[in-house]
């Protein structure tokens, strides 16, 4: 199978696996239980949009379609890993906090 087709039968596995974990969430969970997934369904979600831009290898290919539910596989995957987002959340956080700052001291500055 050539590449092209390749990466649509997977990107069509992906699709298919977030529009029933969507599907799944709004039968059986309450408004609240959905709200408590939506770091899940985050992630999930932009993994989606990560997998359509990346070229990925043959063999990349074929084990994503090997796998039963590659997103929550990668989910749990991503979960088990010690460097989380929250780090990389809390760095660029504290950089954006930094930046505001420098300008509230160049207005300020400004003003007097």
């Amino acid at each position: 199978m050539e590449y092209d087709k390749l990466k649509d039968v997977l990107m069509n596995k992906i699709y298919q696996e977030f529009s029933e974990y969507k599907q799944n969430l709004v039968k059986k969970f309450t408004k609240e239980e959905i709200i408590d997934k939506s770091y899940k369904i985050t992630f999930k979600e932009e993994t989606v949009l990560i997998l359509e831009g990346l070229i990925l290898g043959r063999n990349e290919i074929k084990a994503l379609l090997n796998t039963e539910k590659p997103l929550d596989k990668m989910y749990n995957k991503y979960m088990n890993i010690e460097t989380s987002m929250l780090d990389k959340m809390t760095d660029i956080t504290r950089d954006i906090v930094e930046d505001l700052e420098n300008e509230f001291i160049k207005k300020r500055e400004k003003v007097r």
